[in-house]
């Protein structure tokens, strides 16, 4: 049960902090400063991360499902 928790909550935050990130440094992040583009490059991908090996719904269900709730399909 534990690793569901964690993908979700890794897959999730991961992508909070660098919206953050992204937000507080404004326009610069798109490229004009050094090494912002690196930023801007993981925040991008780490909208993916919450696809690679099954989406964050799915785990949410897994999670559910382990806890003896019901999940979101009935």
């Amino acid at each position: 049960m534990l690793a569901p928790v964690a993908t979700l909550l890794w897959r999730e935050g991961h992508q909070a902090q660098l919206a953050t990130l992204v937000e507080a440094a404004g326009p610069e992040v798109t490229g004009a400063g050094e090494g912002w583009s690196d930023w801007l490059r993981a925040l991008l991908f780490s909208r993916g991360e919450t696809i690679y090996g099954g989406t964050s719904e799915i785990q949410r269900n897994l999670i559910a499902k382990s806890l003896g709730m019901p999940s979101d399909r009935g």
